[in-house]
């Protein structure tokens, strides 16, 4: 569980630099764009280096019904094809992911 609570942690703060936001912020209610991103970042971020993550669970972390996560992460997965900033994150992600925690299993 540790491994999950380090790993949960790491996102939201690589998230929350990256879109420039505070976890006041992605926690509320706005629709903001970059807001919308960083949530969208942190559901993506989460089921891609934790596919046993479940939307309800996700959206647990942020305060938002799974249904919400769900469709966070539909967001992020078009944003990641379609937009070069989100893309970049997730490969900058990766790579800090690499020095710093450990390699995960579904990225090589």
């Amino acid at each position: 569980m540790e491994i999950e609570e380090r790993l949960r942690s790491h996102i939201v703060r690589f998230a929350l630099a990256h879109y420039d936001v505070t976890l006041d912020e992605v926690l509320s209610s706005t629709r903001v764009r970059h807001v919308v991103h960083a949530r969208a970042m942190i559901v993506w971020l989460a089921r891609t280096y934790r596919p046993q993550a479940g939307f309800v669970s996700i959206g647990r972390w942020l305060g938002k019904p799974h249904q919400t996560a769900g469709d966070l992460y539909q967001t992020g997965h078009r944003l990641h094809c379609e937009c070069p900033h989100f893309a970049r994150g997730a490969e900058d992600f990766a790579a800090d992911y690499r020095t710093t925690m450990e390699v995960p299993y579904a990225c090589a």
